[in-house]
C-alpha cells in the first residue's frame, strides 16, 4: 500500500510541475517543498525544476527526470544503481495554462494558499474518453499552480517554501559512480521488499 502512494505521489507531482507547454516543465527554474494528500495517506518530498528537468526526492527514492532525453532514472542509493525507464509526457496529466483536452476553465473565486491570494480555478478536460476535473490555484509571482486538486477530491498536490533561481546541473545528472540496474527475477523480489 505504501509503494503504490509513493508511486501516486511520484504521478502527481509529475503532472504538477510539467510546464506552460505540453511538450516540457516550466522556463522558470525553481525549487520547493511539496506535499501530497491521498486519502488518509500524506507524502512529503522537495522538488526541483529546470527546463526540461526535475529531480523529485522523498524519504523513499531520489527520482530525475529528463524530458529532454525522454528518460527516468530512479536512484538506489544504498546500492548505488539505477534504474531507467522511458518517459512519455503525454501518458501523463498536464498543468499547463491550458490543459490537453480542456473544455471549460471556471473562476472560480480566490482562497489563501500558504498565506498568500491564489485564484482558484475549475477545469473540465477530456482524457482517455472521460470528462475529467481538477482545481488549480495561481498567485500572481508564479507561473505555474502552487496547489492542485483532483475534482473528485482524492488527492490533493501543494508547493510549499518555493525558491525561484537557477539549480544546480549535477542535481539533474546520475551519481557518478552508479551502475545501471538490469533486473532478473531474484533482484526485482528484492527491490520490491526494500521499496515496502
Amino acid at each position: 500500500m505504501r509503494r503504490n502512494g509513493v508511486c501516486l505521489f511520484f504521478v502527481c507531482t509529475l503532472g504538477l510541475v510539467l510546464g506552460l507547454s505540453s511538450t516540457g516543465f516550466s522556463a522558470e527554474e525553481f525549487s520547493a517543498e511539496v506535499v501530497n494528500i491521498a486519502g488518509d495517506q500524506r507524502f512529503e518530498g522537495k522538488v526541483y525544476i529546470a527546463a526540461e528537468r526535475m529531480r523529485m526526492e522523498t524519504p523513499e527514492a531520489v527520482t530525475i527526470t529528463r524530458m529532454d532525453q525522454k528518460k527516468i532514472w530512479v536512484l538506489m542509493p544504498q546500492q548505488r544503481m539505477y534504474l531507467e525507464q522511458s518517459f512519455n509526457a503525454a501518458s501523463l496529466l498536464a498543468t499547463s495554462e491550458k490543459l490537453p483536452g480542456e473544455i471549460e476553465r471556471t473562476l472560480m473565486g480566490e482562497e489563501l494558499v500558504n498565506g498568500k491570494l491564489a485564484k482558484k480555478y475549475r477545469v473540465v478536460y477530456r482524457h482517455d474518453n472521460r470528462q475529467e476535473s481538477v482545481l488549480q490555484w495561481y498567485i500572481p509571482e508564479f507561473a505555474m499552480p502552487v496547489k492542485i486538486a483532483a475534482g473528485d477530491g482524492s488527492w490533493v498536490m501543494e508547493y510549499r517554501n518555493i525558491k525561484v533561481g537557477r539549480q544546480q546541473e549535477s542535481l539533474f545528472e546520475l551519481p557518478a559512480g552508479y551502475k545501471k540496474f538490469s533486473p532478473d527475477l531474484s533482484s526485482l523480489s528484492g527491490m520490491a521488499e526494500g521499496l515496502q
